[in-house]
C-alpha cells in the first residue's frame, strides 16, 4: 500500500525556519560560552573532543551539533545532560 501525504508548503517553510534559527542559537551560545571563558575555536574542540572545523560549523550555523556534542558541553559546565 502507498500512502500519499499532502504537503503545506507553508508549515515546510516554518519548520525549516524554526529549525535554522534553533541551529543558529546553538551557535551563538557556543560562541558566547567560548568567548566567556577566553577559549579559542581550537582549545574549545580539544576540550570537547571534536575537530575545529566542527565548532566552527556549528558557531556559525553550517552543522547541527550532535547529541554527543551537546552532552560535552553540558559536561563542561557541570551539568546533568
Amino acid at each position: 500500500m502507498v500512502r500519499i501525504y499532502k504537503i503545506n508548503p507553508e508549515q515546510t517553510t516554518q519548520a525549516l525556519a524554526t529549525t535554522v534559527g534553533a541551529v543558529s542559537q546553538v551557535g551563538q551560545a557556543l560562541r558566547d560560552y567560548r568567548n566567556a571563558h577566553g577559549l579559542t575555536q581550537v582549545q574549545l574542540a580539544e576540550r570537547l573532543g571534536v575537530a575545529r572545523v566542527t565548532v566552527a560549523r556549528v558557531e556559525s550555523g553550517a552543522r547541527r551539533p550532535s547529541q554527543a556534542l551537546l552532552a560535552a558541553l553540558g559536561a563542561l559546565e557541570g551539568q546533568p545532560t
